[in-house]
Order: C-alpha cells, then sequence, then structure tokens
C-alpha cells in the first residue's frame, strides 16, 4: 500500500501514475486536508481571470500524452466558454480553474480499479506523524486515524508564505494568505493596499482586486521591484546550444543570445524558451558555491523572466499602472508602525533601492504577503514536517529552499541514509532540482517516481529510529 499526502497536481498525478503503470493490484491512499482533492492552492481559484502562465499546449498532466490536456479542453463541455474560436487552443492561455477540472477528471478515472486491480481512495484528512515500525510506516491523522502503509510520499506543494518582518502588522490589517480570496474580498474597496512581493501571487491578487473593481491605491513591493515578465515568441532557440558550465559562463551566454536575437529582429524569450529543459542540468552542474551565488544575486531576475504571464494579463497590469492605481516599487521594509487604531492605517518605512538611508512612509489600510513560501522547513508550521524534523526522518536541503532528497525523490535522514519507504516530488525538491514549480517539470517527476515506487526495494531500508 502506498500513502500519498498532498492532492493537489503532484499529488494527484502521482496517484495517477501509479494506478495505470501497475502491473498487479497496488492500493494508493492519497490524503488531502483541503476540502477538495485534486486543487490546491494553485487551481482552487475560481476567478476566471486567473490564467494559467503556460500555454495550453504545454500543461498536459501527462508525461507521455503531450495532448491529454489539449483533448480534455476539446472535450469538456464546461470548457467551452474558455476556449477562443479564432486561436489555435495549443497556444490559448485557459484559467486555472478549467485546469483544476481536469486535475480532477484524472483523479476520477483513477478511483476506479484499473485492469490490474489497482485503485486510488482519497481520504480526507491530515496527517499529522509518521512512526517506522515493522509492519510499515504508520500514519497517525489529525481525526484520530492510525494507517499503516508500506511507502509513502510526500506531495505537500508549496508551504504557506514567510511572515518575517510582517508579523508586526495587525491582523485586522493583514491577508497572511493570498490564496484566502475570502479575505481578499473583504478589503475596503477604497483601501490602500500594499502587496509585499512582486512575482506570480502578486499578480494573481492584482487580479482578484481588479475583479472586485477595487478603487483604492495599489502599491506592490519587493527588494528589486522585478514583476514577472509577458509571454511573447512561443518558439525556442537551439537548446543543443546549452550544457553545463561555470555560472559565469552561463550569465554572459544568456545575455549575449539574448541581445543578439533581439538585434537580428528575433525575441529574447526565444532563448530563455531553450533552457526550458536544460534548466535542472545547468543546475546540477554547478557547484554549491555557484548555486549560492545565483539564488543570492541572480535568481530573482532569472525569475521575472523565466516565469512568465499571459500577454492578456500583463496588458491588464500595465493599464494598472499607466493609469496611476497600481505602482510597483523597489525598496526594504525597515520600520511597521501603528497608532493602535481600528480604523487607522498601517505605516511602513521602506528605504526605496539606490537611496542610501533615506526613507519614505507608505500607508496601507491592508497588507498582502506575497513573499512567496516559506522553505526552510526548520520554521515551518505544518506539524507533519516537524514532527518528522525532530524523529531524524527528514532534513533540509543545503539551500534551504525544501528536502534533501536523492535523485529518485528518496528522502535523506538526519544522518544522510536515503529512505527506501520516504519519497517526495514537487516544490520540496527545489535544493536538489530548483526548476520544479511548474506542471512540465512535475510531470515527468510523478511518471518517474511512479515507477520507481512501483519497483521492490533494491537496498535495505535504515531510517532514523523512533522513540
Amino acid at each position: 500500500m502506498i500513502g500519498i499526502i498532498g492532492a493537489g497536481y503532484s499529488g494527484a498525478a502521482l496517484a495517477f501514475n501509479i494506478h495505470r503503470l501497475a502491473q498487479e493490484p497496488t492500493q494508493v491512499l492519497l490524503f488531502e486536508r483541503r476540502d477538495e482533492h485534486g486543487l490546491g492552492a494553485a487551481y482552487s481559484t475560481t476567478n476566471p481571470e486567473h490564467l494559467l502562465n503556460v500555454p495550453a499546449g504545454g500543461m498536459s498532466g501527462l508525461a507521455d500524452e503531450p495532448d491529454d490536456f489539449v483533448n480534455f479542453l476539446r472535450r469538456d463541455q464546461r470548457a467551452a466558454a474558455y476556449i477562443r474560436g479564432d486561436q489555435n487552443i495549443r497556444n490559448q492561455f485557459v484559467p486555472r480553474m478549467v485546469y483544476g477540472w481536469y486535475i480532477q477528471s484524472l483523479l476520477a478515472q483513477s478511483q476506479s480499479p484499473s485492469a490490474h486491480g489497482s485503485v486510488v481512495e482519497t481520504i480526507g484528512d491530515e496527517v499529522t506523524g509518521v512512526r517506522n515500525t515493522e509492519q510499515g510506516l504508520l500514519l497517525h491523522t489529525q481525526r484520530g486515524r492510525v494507517v499503516r502503509v508500506d511507502k509513502l510520499v510526500l506531495a505537500t506543494g508549496h508551504a504557506p508564505p514567510a511572515r518575517g518582518l510582517l508579523a508586526e502588522v495587525p491582523a485586522r490589517h493583514l491577508v497572511a494568505d493570498p490564496w484566502n480570496y475570502a479575505r481578499i474580498e473583504g478589503i475596503d474597496r477604497n483601501a490602500s493596499v500594499l502587496i509585499v512581493g512582486t512575482g506570480l501571487t502578486m499578480v494573481d491578487t492584482v487580479m482578484t482586486l481588479a475583479k472586485l473593481e477595487h478603487r483604492g491605491e495599489i502599491v506592490a513591493l519587493s527588494r528589486r521591484g522585478l514583476a514577472p515578465q509577458s509571454h511573447g515568441s512561443l518558439e525556442s532557440d537551439d537548446p543543443a546550444e546549452w550544457q553545463a558550465q561555470r555560472l559565469r559562463a552561463l550569465r554572459r551566454k544568456l545575455c549575449r543570445r539574448g541581445r543578439n536575437r533581439v538585434e537580428s529582429g528575433g525575441d529574447w524569450r526565444e532563448v530563455v524558451n531553450a533552457l526550458r529543459g536544460k534548466t535542472q542540468e545547468l543546475w546540477r552542474g554547478l557547484n554549491q558555491r555557484e548555486q549560492n551565488a545565483f539564488l543570492r544575486h541572480l535568481a530573482p531576475y532569472w525569475e521575472s523572466h523565466r516565469h512568465r504571464i499571459a500577454p492578456e494579463v500583463a496588458g491588464r497590469i500595465q493599464t494598472m499602472i499607466q493609469a496611476g492605481q497600481l505602482r510597483i516599487m523597489a525598496g526594504k521594509i525597515v520600520n511597521i508602525a501603528t497608532d493602535g487604531q481600528v480604523a487607522a492605517p498601517v505605516h511602513i518605512s521602506v528605504r526605496p533601492r539606490g537611496s542610501g538611508r533615506n526613507t519614505v512612509i507608505l500607508r496601507a489600510d491592508a497588507v498582502v504577503n506575497c513573499t512567496g513560501p516559506e522553505t526552510n522547513i526548520a520554521r515551518s508550521t505544518d506539524p507533519l514536517l516537524q514532527s518528522m524534523l525532530r524523529d531524524g526522518l527528514i532534513r533540509p536541503d543545503a539551500h534551504r529552499l525544501g528536502l534533501d532528497v536523492a535523485d529518485d525523490g528518496g528522502l535523506i535522514n538526519a544522518v544522510g541514509e536515503v529512505s527506501e519507504k520516504l519519497f517526495t516530488l514537487g516544490p520540496t525538491t527545489r535544493g536538489r532540482w530548483y526548476e520544479i514549480v511548474a506542471v512540465p517539470d512535475i510531470r515527468r517527476q510523478s511518471h518517474a517516481l511512479a515507477q520507481r515506487l512501483l519497483v521492490p526495494s533494491a537496498r535495505p531500508c535504515r531510517l532514523a529510529a523512533v522513540a
């Protein structure tokens, strides 16, 4: 029996792959603490203006069936309202909620017995602890269940945002979870809003406020003020040009090829697109010092150019900027103050980038935390991760981007041993692969991990002892 914790895309895709690849009866238990299986935070939105960041042709959930999502769009009647008849369906950026329907359709297929008798059972409960015993892994849940499995996969996805300095913002002013749409909908239409973070989640938040016809000023703040770029050309440069080499050489080459492409009448995005299937290889080719340097100095620039947004979304953002309703600012928060009155705004002191010690004061009626997930599991508030960390079953990766894992997804324990029973996939493996948060990356990983889980253990399992 295989247990999977988390039923967003990562967990649902893994369950589906196990179901169809198993050659003998295999039971999969898919645990999810949210109300619905198959959506996760990314696809639980019901806002049709929250679009996928990848065209439909690149969003198949199955590594060996590249047109699976496009075929779903053609046959599912619910999707018809969101498909343009004047454009190739493969090049369209469809709403994320439609992709959620697609994931749930895959999951529904796996809940019927396969030709070999495999089946996926969904369980609406939160796993809070894991114990290793001679009889297998015992999972303890929030509702008092104790469930035995032979192998367990953590498919927990992104953690909630880190609080950091924003912990000083009074709760009445702070939207700590940007995926809490009900909380955002409660913001007064005339309120001044500060969004901390200028990445993809900021874009979603702005689009939510726009749909609600928000009238107040919106300021999006980050250290560098880098917002996601728009998709342009869907073509790709020659991927064979990219091989693992030193960080400085890679940076020079990327800048040179992008500049040459633009000068010749092309699109710099074609060069970035060529790296799509090469990024993990290039990351692994860097030594740890170079990886640290990339994360410290270059990652924000790479993220804004690599993880782009649909042209129609980019156009809406630009319109709001030109109208003066949205301002994107580069700077560092140095102080947060409030006079304690319920209706009074928060006063945030910000040192603009490049201004030395000069500061400006931003007044905000609401502050939305879009700083990105807390990747350091030592600071995680997740009871399962904290329990496993205390028991030595897991450890953080060297960059504190997630969990330390082997190439096959096997979790590495506190003393450096690779488990044959505990695995993970998706964003938790970012320290090893870096680019592992998007569907095109996770679909390959989920397919490979499904095959790995269906193979009997090749080496003895030596988990850290649990008292």
